[in-house]
């Protein structure tokens, strides 16, 4: 594998874990899990040893905002 390959499996792991860790201790503190998930967001670019990272804003409006809505008005049907 690549060293590119390795760093982007690293980080993706680095994401899950981060997002089962603030799903679990979210509730226990009493603080919205998406909310505490900007708040590391935010910590983690504030770490001058992490490079810039940018994405392609296509990604996010193609594989992110549609399953977000969906879920919304599955939730509004209720």
């Amino acid at each position: 594998m690549t060293e590119l390959m390795i760093e982007v499996i690293a980080v993706l792991v680095i994401a899950v874990l981060a997002i089962a860790a603030a799903t679990a201790f979210g509730p226990k503190v009493g603080v919205a899990t998406p909310l505490l998930l900007v708040v590391i967001g935010i910590g983690v670019g504030l770490i001058p040893m992490i490079p810039n990272f940018q994405s392609n804003p296509e990604l996010l409006l193609l594989g992110v905002l549609p399953p977000c809505s969906t879920r919304r008005r599955c939730r509004c049907r209720r």
